[in-house]
């Protein structure tokens, strides 16, 4: 059985911890959820000139101590 936790969309949205879903990846991105710490939106992975920048940003979500942290990819941003 696998516990609930609440992760960065979670707090967000003020939502109680459940599992993780694409209802409430949905949700997150209708309300528009700003980057955090521990939460980081992508759509594409860097070209290789921007991959130093990208590894810094994954190793500092990994070393925050922060099981719940999300980095969300293949997502575009609205403008």
């Amino acid at each position: 059985m696998t516990a609930n936790r609440s992760t960065p969309l979670h707090l967000a949205l003020g939502e109680e911890a459940s599992p993780f879903s694409m209802a409430l990846l949905d949700r997150a991105i209708e309300s528009q959820v700003e980057e955090t710490d521990d939460l980081d939106w992508k759509q594409a992975l860097p070209l290789r000139e921007k991959r130093e920048e990208f590894a810094k940003d994954v190793a500092a979500m990994a070393n925050s101590g922060d099981l719940a942290a999300r980095l969300l990819h293949a997502l575009r941003a609205q403008r």
